[in-house]
C-alpha cells in the first residue's frame, strides 16, 4: 500500500501544472535573452539552446514545427549564466607534428609544461516551460544546470546546450522540483 501511495505522489502534477502532455506538435521559442549567445547578434532560431531543445523534444516523439506556425504546444526556453569564481585548468599545448616537402622535412616536438591557467567557472541554467497554445496553460516544466570551465570544450555553448536540453527533456513527462545537476 505504501508503494502505491508513493507512486501516486510521484506522478501527480505540482500545483499550477495540469496533466502531462502527450507528444504532439510543438514550437520552441527563446524566452528573454540568451546571455551566452546575445553578443553575436544572431536570430533566436539560430540559438544553440533553442536548436538543442528542439532536437531533444524531437527525440521524445514531439513533432517540432518552425517558429510562428500553429502547434499544439509552445516550449519556452530560458537560459541564464553566472560566474562563480575561478579554477585552474590545463594550459593549451601544441601537439607534436611533422611534415615532409620537396625541400626537406621538419619535426616539431612539444614537451609537457604542466602549465595551469586561471579560468572562470560558469554556472549555466536551462529552463523549459511547455504550454498549451489554446489556453496558455502550463502543462510541463523542467530545468537543469551545469558548472563548466570557460574556454574548454565542455564549456562551449554547443556542448552545454545539448547536454542541458537532453537532461531536461529526459525527465519528461515527470515534472521534477528544482533543477537537475548535470556534470
Amino acid at each position: 500500500m505504501l508503494i502505491l501511495a508513493m507512486a501516486v505522489a510521484i506522478t501527480q502534477a505540482p500545483p499550477g501544472v495540469s496533466e502531462s502532455p502527450r507528444p504532439g506538435t510543438i514550437t520552441v521559442d527563446l524566452s528573454g535573452k540568451d546571455p551566452a549567445w546575445e553578443d553575436r547578434g544572431e536570430a533566436a532560431d539560430d540559438d544553440p539552446f533553442v536548436r538543442a531543445t528542439g532536437n531533444a523534444l524531437g527525440n521524445a516523439n514531439f513533432l517540432v514545427l518552425p517558429r510562428g506556425t500553429h502547434s499544439r504546444y509552445i516550449a519556452s526556453v530560458e537560459v541564464s549564466q553566472q560566474q562563480r569564481g575561478s579554477v585552474t585548468a590545463n594550459g593549451v599545448e601544441a601537439k607534436p607534428a611533422g611534415n615532409i616537402g620537396n625541400w626537406g622535412g621538419g619535426v616539431r616536438l612539444t614537451l609537457p609544461s604542466k602549465k595551469k591557467n586561471l579560468r572562470d567557472l560558469i554556472i549555466t541554467r536551462l529552463n523549459i516551460q511547455m504550454r498549451r497554445r489554446s489556453d496558455g496553460q502550463l502543462v510541463w516544466s523542467g530545468s537543469a544546470l551545469t558548472a563548466q570551465v570557460a574556454g574548454t570544450g565542455a564549456g562551449s555553448i554547443a556542448a552545454m546546450s545539448v547536454k542541458l536540453a537532453n537532461a531536461v527533456v529526459s525527465q519528461f513527462p515527470v515534472t521534477v522540483q528544482g533543477p537537475i545537476s548535470v556534470p
